[in-house]
């Protein structure tokens, strides 16, 4: 994955949208905290479809990313160079599923109500949930909207990162925007990786992708 996501933020984007906002369709700024910096971007939901704009390219430059829970796939897109990375969902696949069913997190352990709050002006129950995900143990905060029954924000209970949405409209989105253009290529992680550490531009629509590294 992207530096710019860490594994609890993509397991807190997963989640974010999960169980009754599969059925929602909106757009919403995310604004991501950690390390001292914030970075904002753009996210669209449709059902269970997810396209998040303003996404560094794992080959640099704009880039946005589309996690297809349908499809069990996430795909890093370089508009630029017309090419996009498939990677599978996982596990992460499996999260959002049964938390759509209205039940607890997979791997949950505890979950405990700290209050009332409001999260861009919407009001949300703050709650403390400790989970498990693959034999590694996490403690997150998490804002429920009131009314939509979503995560406006989960954050580490630690306060390192956190992940918040604002100024959400609930809105029809357009099925274009979750699925990839006809004329873009794939390409491996590996030959990208290879590409880029020569020194090379990574592979583009009219150039096969390299070979994988020997040893891979």
């Amino acid at each position: 994955m992207p530096r710019l996501w860490s594994r609890a933020c993509l397991i807190a984007l997963i989640l974010a949208f999960s169980a009754p906002a599969w059925a929602l369709e909106l757009s919403a700024d995310v604004v991501r905290q950690g390390k001292g910096q914030e970075q904002t971007s753009k996210v669209f939901i449709k059902g269970d479809k997810i396209r998040l704009e303003g996404m560094p390219s794992p080959g640099g430059g704009p880039g946005y990313n589309i996690l297809r829970t349908d499809k069990k796939v996430i795909w890093l897109v370089q508009p630029e160079r017309k090419t996009y990375i498939e990677l599978p969902l996982g596990h992460l696949t499996d999260m959002s599923q049964q938390a759509a069913t209205g039940g607890k997190l997979p791997g949950e352990a505890a979950r405990r109500e700290l209050g009332q709050e409001k999260i861009d002006g919407r009001p949300a129950t703050k709650y403390e949930v400790i989970y498990s995900v693959s034999g590694q143990n996490y403690m997150i905060h998490q804002w429920l909207d009131r009314e939509l029954k979503l995560p406006l924000k989960t954050a580490g209970a630690d306060g390192s990162w956190s992940v918040e949405y604002r100024n959400l409209r609930l809105a029809p989105q357009a099925e274009a925007l979750f699925e990839l253009p006809a004329d873009y290529q794939v390409i491996s992680l590996p030959a990208l990786i290879q590409a880029l550490g020569g020194g090379q531009a990574a592979p583009g629509p009219d150039q096969p992708p390299a070979p994988a590294p020997s040893g891979r």
